[in-house]
């Protein structure tokens, strides 16, 4: 489930990346790499982004 903060951020990236595709830059791609890189944003500030590392470090170990 997301919460607001990472809601407010995939919406953020999908936006600013149908305005890429809108302004000429033309492909879907990305709309999806803009709601990625909005989505680990998020992430970052919130700081989940070093639990999910840690947890996926600690996995290969």
């Amino acid at each position: 489930m997301l919460d607001r903060g990472k809601l407010i951020g995939m919406s953020l990236g999908m936006w600013l990346g149908f305005i890429w595709v809108v302004w000429g830059f033309g492909d879907a791609l990305l709309v999806a790499l803009a709601g990625a890189i909005g989505y680990m944003v998020v992430l970052a500030v919130t700081g989940e982004l070093q639990a999910w590392v840690r947890a996926i470090a600690d996995a290969r170990d």
